[in-house]
């Protein structure tokens, strides 16, 4: 397990089974060229982050960080500003919850569980199997401009969602949840 909370550095992990990344403070009033920056309050940033292989990463605090992943079965963010996430391939859970931070994921696993993403002011790529059995929750379509696969069909009636896709043949077992405020969507096979 790793624990990382820093500004201006460069960490970088082959394999690793748990990882949290700006957990703690890293201190007020810090100065960068002479300047006291407010956002610096955040608990880590201005870092390149690259990991190859994560069992679980848990992002607490990050503001302009650069996130670079291999493979990773689980990762939350719970605050995330100006940082941006580059994802090889998600095997499981993805909770995103960010502002003006992209996100973009090569491969999602066909089996996966959940991605709920709770953004503003991003472009979010995902690319996702079209023979998976899934759902797609969007809850602002008409603050999101959304690209969706072809195969996805519109369902309509569902509990709280305004839109809602369905994709594959079967019972659906894994579930997109979408809350965007002016973003990109993209999800593609």
């Amino acid at each position: 397990n790793v624990t990382a909370s820093a500004t201006n550095s460069h960490l970088n992990i082959a394999r690793v089974n748990q990882l949290e990344v700006g957990r703690s403070p890293l201190g007020k009033g810090a100065l960068v060229n002479g300047d006291q920056v407010q956002w610096l309050d955040n608990n880590s940033s201005m870092n390149l982050y690259n990991f190859r292989n994560v069992g679980k990463v848990f992002v607490h605090d990050s503001a302009n960080d650069d996130f670079t992943i291999g493979e990773v079965d689980e990762l939350k963010i719970t605050s995330s500003i100006y940082s941006n996430y580059k994802i090889l391939r998600l095997n499981n859970q993805l909770g995103f919850n960010g502002k003006n931070g992209d996100l973009s994921i090569a491969e999602v696993g066909r089996d996966f569980d959940t991605i709920d993403i709770r953004n503003k002011l991003s472009k979010l790529n995902i690319n996702i199997a079209d023979d998976g059995n899934y759902s797609i929750n969007i809850f602002n379509p008409d603050r999101l401009d959304c690209r969706l696969l072809a195969a996805a069909r519109l369902v309509r009636g569902a509990e709280n969602a305004q839109l809602i896709y369905k994709m594959g043949d079967g019972k659906p077992t894994g579930q997109i949840d979408i809350r965007c405020d002016r973003c990109e969507l993209d999800i593609w096979d």
